[in-house]
């Protein structure tokens, strides 16, 4: 019988990615929603998704990092509100 021993290396699992990537990806993501929120203020997430074809999660997490850069704001309710750009 013949044994082959050969070193295996480690695969990250699930599609991770190092963390420097992950970042600059979830920014780039962040700009193409704000992108898209200056184009039409009344847009909603499910839109966003499609529109971008990612999930609605990921357009959540966007939303809330531009929420926390004082990027936007929303203005109103979920239905009937907008979102306000705000200026630098």
């Amino acid at each position: 019988m013949l044994e082959i021993k050969q070193k295996i290396e480690k695969v990250p699992q699930n599609n991770t990615f190092p963390a420097k990537d992950v970042g600059e990806m979830s920014e780039k993501m962040s700009e193409k929603v704000l992108t898209l929120i200056r184009t039409n203020s009344t847009t909603t997430t499910a839109i966003l998704a499609k529109e971008l074809r990612v999930s609605t999660k990921t357009i959540e997490r966007a939303i809330k990092t531009l929420k926390e850069e004082k990027k936007i704001e929303r203005m109103g309710g979920d239905r009937g509100g907008y979102w306000k750009v705000i200026p630098k």
